[in-house]
């Protein structure tokens, strides 16, 4: 049974959506580049926020690193495809501030 590495998913992730280093990409995902290092050293993920930025990237790759997979290779596809997955993202975001606010009334 192939065992994931938490420093290896997050480097082909980085890879796949562009990003140089670990603090854009925690900027990218929303999260404090101290989460990024604490995945890496705890071996764990937030997978439901990896999988919302990687609707159409092949998770073979990303999870497991099959070279079977193609890693993403038409960058202006990806860059409409991840925005895409941001602006869904923000906006689950701002639709549960709104129901908390709601119920603050």
């Amino acid at each position: 049974m192939k065992t994931f590495s938490t420093s290896e998913i997050l480097d082909r992730l980085r890879n796949a959506l562009n990003q140089s280093n670990d603090t854009e990409l925690a900027n990218f995902l929303g999260v404090k580049k101290a989460t990024l290092s604490n995945w890496r050293s705890r071996n764990s993920l937030d997978w439901p926020l990896l999988f919302s930025f990687c609707e159409h990237i092949d998770l073979n790759w990303i999870i497991f690193g099959d070279s079977k997979a193609i890693p993403p290779t038409n960058q202006e596809s990806l860059a409409i495809n991840t925005n895409s997955s941001l602006v869904e993202h923000l906006d689950n975001k701002l639709k549960e501030k709104d129901k908390e606010i709601g119920s603050l009334n």
